[in-house]
């Protein structure tokens, strides 16, 4: 028996570059690399969308292309599922943006506490109900309220005082 050689093609080592995106179509990108402009795969573990323009890590080998990390980009990484979505963390979880918002039919928030810090809060809705069950406490700088219609307050009893003076103005003002 004759031993029989067999030649084999030696793979080219796989080589990192990086690679600015030309163009974008959905998974094929076309990228402007240090030997020219070659078409790229997406190849991330999440769903990104390069923008033109972008810097990308790209894995060549034996003349395939591979977009595998962004170094620098602009574009959109979108989690989209047709069920539900949890986020789950034993310790903090932190969002953050230059914008942040949140969006849905129902937003519900629950916690044994919760705090806000803001500069300015602004709030547009068509009926507001709080119910507070102990006390409530507020310490303001000024107060203004307008009420178009009727304002109504009731109460056990009402304490006010003013360090000056106290006025009040209508048509009518009725006591007892």
């Amino acid at each position: 028996m004759e031993a029989q050689t067999f030649m084999t093609e030696t793979a080219q080592a796989p080589r990192l570059c990086q690679g600015v995106v030309v163009e974008a179509s959905g998974r094929c990108l076309r990228l402007a690399m240090p030997e020219g402009e070659r078409e790229a795969v997406m190849a991330l573990a999440y769903p990104y969308a390069p923008a033109t323009g972008d810097a990308l890590l790209v894995m060549t080998q034996d003349g395939d292309c591979y977009v595998v990390g962004v170094l620098q980009g602009r574009g959109r990484t979108l989690f989209q599922t047709p069920g539900d979505f949890e986020i789950s963390a034993g310790g903090r979880v932190l969002i953050q943006g230059a914008e942040v918002a949140l969006q849905g039919q129902k937003v519900s928030l629950r916690a044994d506490r919760f705090e806000s810090t803001v500069r300015v809060v602004v709030e547009r809705c068509l009926s507001a109900y709080r119910w507070v069950k102990d006390a409530m406490h507020v310490s303001l700088g000024r107060s203004r309220t307008v009420v178009r219609e009727e304002s109504v307050l009731r109460a056990g009893r009402i304490r006010q005082s003013a360090r000056e003076d106290v006025s009040i103005n209508g048509e009518q003002v009725k006591l007892g």
